[in-house]
């Protein structure tokens, strides 16, 4: 007897539904594209559970006959491929015919569906794939589904869901993804009753993106279109100004459907090219048109992916569209209106500065510049003569930055002079740091560091003897030559000392703002920060909701630098949305201190004197890890003299 059999149609529908139904989004992506594909003018998307209870689907478009509703449900059963030539000529976003028999195979779903004249709409109920029950009922023009329990029979799969806020999310961003594509369509998206997020179906794509990323996006987008014998463009793409952390606002679109590719995504970073920092990415729609024949999306059963038979001629072409686009137009930044000083805390009782017994660890505060710029001078008058030494380092308010990597003390601040400090070092090491002979010699290398500036670097004594491309520090020791990078070299002190900052400051890290700020966040990611809202709170930012997607910041930490306060929590909220739920209390603080470190570090291009670069390295040298910058480069390149000797033939 044989050993082959034909499978039972339900497990055969239980294996496509494991390709075609990976989570509630793919449900929620087939039953809209059916809608699309409709010509639905308005569809409405409501969720219960991360979609788990309850996916319900809404349209007015054409709708179904009693005769097409069953054989809806019937696998590879479509109205959207007649022979086998459509297949090279898929102008539809649905084709396969394994979508409503996958979800119904995997769930509990009633359909109603009302084609234009008939009087009543027809209705449909199955459970795990198997009609239990047919109908009519008064509905108007168009269908609707509901998809219950999905993954009930499948318990393997229910297992593997994440969090409802992730399953959420991939919702909710599917749905803007789709709306995005379909500007012309009116989209209204629900979660366990509220509604999330409304578009109006004006056929205006601006208008779309003003309605799910909120008013600062839209002011900062500008309008890209170009027309190749074989393609057409239109879409937006942000300025420069305005970029995140991660990819997931870029959206790519070819014949009407998202689309993900690597391609695209190269070619459209490609025209960005040294106008955006590393690893910060843009805001981008591009909406491709083009003839059927030239775009495989029979690639994935999800029709995720698509192949283009002349990818290299696109990519290419849209490179150039995007350069073309951004050197057309202004991209000097817009710099918002700086506010006033307007914080206050219990030390300001009695006239006192907003910060008094609160020093700034990275950088100079309003209302005791002058204390601090006394205390530079004196601490180090040739120094105070240069134009870019560290003790005048200017950060992006404006505000320069200490000159030494200790924390300033009170007594420091009411006037304790950095020469009175040095006075006191020196006598603790007897005048002669690396002195190990006899009383009243000098060693060689001593005698090197009365002509330059010796400095005690894990036990190692280096010379700075000179600057690199006014990047890189050249320092040269017993065991060889140095090469420093200056702004990974005080990144990494910064980045320990805001570390440690935090921690010493726990019970009194907020100050309240008498001016509060708002920012805005896209209707997908609004779950994920209410979610982390207490680890918000514990970093000292006191928040309310301001709308449906804005939130109002009331309180912020002391650690946070002046003029800043933006910025800094701008990164705290990408490190929560790239973390998707699963970010904690010290993910939230080392990528804030990290951002913070950068922008308070010297940059590359900035001359130093040896004095500056002999205080940089001796900072660096107190530190925890003085070899990595907080992102993983090197801070130093070490040669050896045996190195140096074999690269110039001494040794063999």
């Amino acid at each position: 007897m044989g050993k082959i059999r034909i499978m039972e149609e339900g497990l055969a529908n239980k294996i496509a539904a494991g390709e075609v139904v990976e989570r509630p989004a793919s449900v929620v992506k087939e039953l809209v594209e059916n809608a699309i594909d409709a010509k639905a003018t308005r569809i409405e998307v409501e969720v219960e559970e991360g979609g788990l209870s309850l996916i319900r689907v809404s349209d007015d478009g054409e709708g179904m006959d009693g005769e097409d509703l069953p054989l809806a449900f019937t696998r590879h059963a479509t109205s959207k491929m007649k022979h086998e030539r459509d297949l090279f000529h898929i102008r539809t976003l649905g084709f396969r015919g394994e979508a409503l028999p996958s979800i119904a195979a995997v769930s509990k779903v009633e359909i109603a569906s009302r084609v234009k004249g008939a009087p009543l709409a027809q209705t449909l109920r199955l459970e795990a794939g198997q009609v239990k029950e047919k109908g009519e009922k008064p509905l108007p023009q168009g269908t609707t589904v509901w998809v219950r329990e999905l993954f009930f029979n499948t318990p393997a799969r229910l297992k593997y869901m994440k969090s409802l806020t992730t399953e959420n999310y991939h919702i909710q961003d599917i749905l803007m993804r789709l709306a995005l594509a379909h500007p012309n369509i009116s989209f209204r998206l629900l979660h366990d009753g509220r509604e999330v997020f409304r578009t109006n179906g004006s056929g205006e794509l601006l208008h779309v993106v003003h309605s799910l990323y909120g008013t600062d996006v839209a002011r900062k987008v500008i309008p890209i279109s170009g027309e190749h014998p074989d393609f057409t463009l239109t879409g937006l793409i942000g300025k420069p100004e305005w970029t995140r952390g991660s990819k997931q606002y870029l959206t790519f679109i070819v014949n009407g459907r998202v689309i993900r590719s690597l391609l695209l995504q190269r070619a459209l970073l490609e025209g960005y090219q040294t106008l955006l920092p590393v690893h910060r990415f843009p805001f981008a729609v591009l909406s491709f048109r083009m003839d059927a024949s030239l775009v495989d999306v029979n690639v994935h059963p999800a029709k995720w992916e698509a192949r283009f038979s002349k990818e290299e001629e696109l990519s290419r072409w849209l490179t150039l569209r995007v350069k073309d686009h951004l050197l057309r137009t202004s991209l000097v930044p817009t710099i918002p209106v700086e506010r006033k000083a307007a914080f206050s805390h219990p030390s300001a009782a009695g006239g006192m500065s907003p910060h008094a017994g609160y020093p700034d660890l990275y950088g100079i505060r309003k209302g005791t510049e002058g204390i601090f710029k006394e205390t530079v001078k004196e601490a180090s008058p040739s120094m105070h003569s240069q134009p870019n030494h560290i003790g005048t380092v200017q950060s992006n308010n404006g505000e320069p930055f200490l000159p030494d990597g200790k924390e300033p003390t009170e007594e420091e601040i009411g006037g304790y002079k950095h020469q009175k400090m040095e006075e006191e070092e020196k006598g603790e090491n007897g005048g002669k740091r690396g002195n190990e002979g006899k009383e009243g010699e000098v060693s060689p290398m001593e005698e090197s560091g009365r002509l330059g500036q010796m400095v005690l670097f894990r036990g190692l004594s280096l010379e700075p003897l000179a600057q690199l491309h006014d990047t890189y520090i050249i320092a040269q020791g017993e065991e060889g030559l140095y090469l420093i990078d200056q702004h990974a070299a005080q990144e990494r002190i910064h980045y320990e000392r805001i570390r440690r900052s935090w921690l010493m400051r726990k019970d009194e890290r907020r100050q309240i703002l008498a001016i509060p700020f708002t920012y805005e966040v896209a209707a997908s990611e609004v779950a994920y920060v209410r979610e982390a809202e207490p680890l918000i709170e514990e970093l000292g930012i006191v928040q309310e909701p301001f709308g449906e997607r804005t939130f109002l910041v009331r309180e912020i930490p002391l650690w946070f630098n002046p003029g800043e306060e933006e910025k800094m929590l701008e990164g705290i909220i990408q490190v929560i949305l790239h973390g998707k739920g699963n970010a904690n209390l010290s993910d939230l603080m080392d990528g804030a201190s990290k951002q913070m470190a950068c922008k308070a570090s010297i940059k590359a291009n900035q001359s130093l004197s040896k004095e500056e670069m002999a205080r940089l390295l001796e900072e660096l040298g107190k530190a925890e890890n003085p070899y990595t910058c907080p992102h993983g480069r090197p801070v130093l390149i070490h040669f050896s003299k045996y190195d140096l000797e074999k690269m110039f033939k001494r040794v063999m």
